[in-house]
């Protein structure tokens, strides 16, 4: 099996996980704008899974 190593500036892992504050913002866009979850993914820089599960555990914000 080939191994690629990461380079430098590249981690080994694609995920970028989100803080709490991050997770709320993207929460609150999701249910205030008209925003797909793939738009939200490219902006927060994570899968469109991420934002998927995000936005079916998160309740709606008040």
């Amino acid at each position: 099996m080939l191994r690629v190593r990461p380079s430098a500036n590249q981690s080994s892992s694609h995920r970028h996980a989100l803080d709490a504050e991050s997770e709320r913002q993207l929460v609150r866009i999701w249910w205030t704008t008209p925003c797909s979850l793939r738009q939200l993914a490219r902006e927060f820089r994570v899968s469109h899974m991420t934002v998927y599960r995000l936005v079916q555990t998160a309740a709606r914000p008040q």
